[in-house]
């Protein structure tokens, strides 16, 4: 439904193109990027020297939407500044034309706009699908009176504005949720009167590796497989089942070393390394690929490493010790040497109970945030929609007939 006319984008906002060498400016300079705009609302102000590729060439007060994965929603209004104002080129800005910066702003942010966008993608990934700038300028949107628009765009400043305003707070809500969860495990595991940290090796009976020679060359579709865990499953306390993959028996058969038993702990080797998780018991008897796996053994409780090892203090010594620059690698011996609290395991065993509950709850309170969170960021989206396609009076928040 919509109770006002439509223009297509071009009518009423002209693109920016004029794409710049940083290398041809000298000192700062305003970016606008995906990843700073993701991590704060906020460009980054940065030596033009460090940027490396060619960027859009900007002045303030235009608009810019991603074409990067539209489905993400990514418009921001560009600010005037004493800086020269670059942005990445996966943004397409645009600048108004008769039409209110606000009014289109919101246009773009709307869920028809979304919508419309994201079936217009072109890709074969899902992480990496963007639209043609053409679409986004032959854009349908709607057009009332400028001073409509200017109504529209000053009631929306201030609901959106409120609605983010508790968005915010349940984000810091989660962040301290996430603060108290790591305080109380550390207080559980940090040393104790008494207790020494020594090298993992003096706690557990061993520590191997999965397969990591051709293992693709063990894959297969078939329901005989063999379930095989990989790195990517793998996240602090939880094992993910969805895309396990399978070797064949015999695959698993000839690789019995890194067979799965029950009490075992597998640490990501490479990416996020030094994740750890619990082998399940429905994992019991399956394989593992290019993980590190812990065998507990007599004198520890599975429990106890994994949580030992996802502690702040042990991620820590993790980082310290990983390889890699680009991407973060843990290894075998480092895992040998990867200090832990040494204590009795019926001590450890209660501890790691103890943190099993704290986590179940914090996972219940961090649910509860995150649905609040996701009804709230509904409501603005549907919210938006309806004041900029005229569905209700704004002056009188009265639904149209």
């Amino acid at each position: 439904m919509n109770a006002f006319p439509l223009r297509p984008v071009w009518a009423v906002a002209d693109e920016v193109r004029q794409v710049i060498d940083p290398a041809d400016v000298a000192g700062d300079v305003v970016h606008y990027n995906i990843p700073a705009l993701e991590a704060t609302g906020e460009p980054t102000v940065e030596p033009a020297s460090d940027i490396k590729s060619g960027k859009l060439l900007l002045r303030g007060d235009e608009v810019i939407i991603s074409r990067l994965n539209p489905r993400k929603s990514r418009v921001v209004r560009t600010r005037p500044h004493s800086l020269p104002i670059l942005a990445s080129t996966e943004f397409v800005p645009l600048r108004p034309v008769g039409c209110d910066a606000r009014f289109l702003t919101y246009c773009l942010l709307s869920e028809t706009t979304r919508q419309l966008l994201d079936s217009e993608v072109r890709s074969v990934t899902r992480s990496h699908q963007r639209v043609d700038p053409l679409n986004i300028s032959r854009l349908a949107i709607p057009s009332p009176e400028l001073d409509e628009q200017r109504r529209i765009a000053a009631f929306l400043d201030d609901q959106v504005g409120r609605l983010n305003t508790v968005i915010d707070l349940r984000e810091r809500q989660a962040r301290l949720l996430e603060s108290r969860a790591t305080a109380h495990a550390e207080s559980l595991l940090r040393p104790a009167q008494g207790w020494v940290e020594v090298p993992a090796r003096h706690l557990v009976s061993e520590v191997a590796v999965g397969i990591v020679i051709q293992p693709a060359a063990l894959y297969t579709h078939f329901t005989d497989g063999v379930p095989a865990v990989r790195g990517t499953d793998i996240s602090p306390g939880l094992m993910n089942p969805e895309n396990l993959i399978r070797i064949s028996p015999e695959g698993h058969a000839a690789n019995q070393r890194s067979r799965l038993r029950s009490g075992d702990v597998l640490v990501v080797r490479s990416g996020r390394a030094g994740a750890a998780c619990r082998v399940p018991e429905w994992l019991v008897d399956g394989n593992c690929i290019d993980v590190v796996i812990v065998r507990s053994g007599p004198g520890a409780d599975a429990g106890y490493l994994e949580h030992s090892i996802n502690s702040p203090r042990a991620q820590e010594s993790i980082s310290e010790h990983s390889t890699g620059a680009i991407q973060r690698h843990f290894g075998v011996e480092a895992m040998r040497a990867l200090p832990l609290v040494r204590r009795p395991v019926a001590e450890q065993a209660a501890i790691a109970a103890e943190l099993d509950r704290g986590r179940r709850e914090h996972e219940r309170a961090v649910n509860l945030v995150d649905a609040s969170k996701g009804k709230l960021i509904e409501r603005k989206q549907a919210l938006i929609t309806a004041a900029v396609t005229g569905q209700f009076d704004v002056t009188t928040a009265r639904a149209v007939a």
